[in-house]
């Protein structure tokens, strides 16, 4: 008897250690197995969330000067002085498009005349004297008095093109607008939000300032039908948050009504708008080695009962 009750002792003991390792004790510093778990994976998701933002950034900044600069140059001011003879137009053209040639990037570049809405210059031909007085593009950036940053979606392939737009100056007057058109794919390529940790559940996700897609997601919606970059509007805590301009982590749910953990950053565009990057991990991903920890913990018990 005395050997049943120490042997049920020891079991007991054992018991309350292993507890004690997988899920700490309450209301002290000592954490166990289930805290790592969660903490490891917030660092983890908070850290790639910075890194894509830093990328991200990074290449917009570097579009943002070649786009600002073009606008002030005193090279392009030139170009538009007095541009009434067909040498000048022909001068502008070849400019505009040795420009283009060298950041290879814009698909094209026209600029437009504030006063009539009208385009005076493009690499594509056909577009000269064409009003453009209804677009985003040009509205936006009369609107801003700078840079102006807006998408459509390029029915010839389903995908998103970016226009900057920027005002051009002339003795302190807006005069013309510049248009700078990209391909999304070019600009944020799919490798950028490749995901690059081990595990395969990890989502990076792109909206614009209202929260409209701007890239496509991982898997279908709860219902399940496909979002449409540019038509589908997400709706989730993660991205109402971002698309005020918050930064921050949440346990919520995604758009698959699947719990995660979620990271989200604000990447400011301009001085009108920016985009929300979302990374997120389903939470089931993160629990489960510690699941497996339980699961073998109870059947030892079961076990040795």
């Amino acid at each position: 008897m005395l050997l049943s009750f120490g042997l049920l002792f020891i079991i007991i003991l054992l018991s309350f250690f292993t507890l004690t390792d997988l899920l700490g004790i309450p209301f002290t510093d000592i954490n166990g197995d289930y805290a790592e778990y969660i903490d490891d994976a917030i660092t983890g998701i908070n850290r790639a969330a910075d890194l894509k933002k830093d990328n991200i950034v990074r290449r917009l900044s570097s579009l943002l000067t070649n786009v600002e600069s073009f606008a002030n140059s005193t090279l392009t001011k030139s170009y538009l002085s007095d541009i009434v003879t067909a040498q000048k137009k022909t001068d502008l053209q070849a400019y505009l498009n040795a420009f283009k040639k060298t950041f290879d990037i814009f698909d094209f570049i026209l600029i437009a005349d504030i006063k009539n809405a009208s385009i005076i210059a493009s690499t594509r031909d056909y577009e000269e004297m064409q009003n453009i007085s209804g677009e985003k593009y040009f509205s936006g950036a009369l609107r801003s008095g700078g840079t102006y940053v807006c998408f459509a979606l390029d029915k010839s392939d389903n995908g998103l093109d970016v226009y900057w737009s920027h005002v051009i100056n002339k003795d302190n007057i807006p005069r013309y607008v510049v248009v700078m058109n990209i391909k999304f794919s070019d600009l944020i390529p799919s490798s950028l939000l490749r995901n690059e940790e081990r595990d395969r559940s990890t989502e990076f996700i792109l909206v614009e300032s209202e929260g409209l897609l701007l890239t496509h997601l991982k898997s279908p919606l709860t219902d399940g039908s496909t979002a449409i970059p540019l038509e589908y509007k997400l709706s989730t805590d993660d991205a109402l948050q971002v698309s005020q301009g918050q930064e921050g982590f949440i346990d919520t749910k995604d758009y698959r009504g699947v719990e995660v953990l979620s990271a989200y950053r604000y990447i400011p565009i301009d001085s009108e708008t920016g985009w929300g990057l979302i990374v997120k991990r389903d939470y089931s991903e993160v629990i489960a080695s510690f699941k497996k920890k339980i699961y073998y913990f109870i059947l030892s018990l079961l076990q040795n009962s």
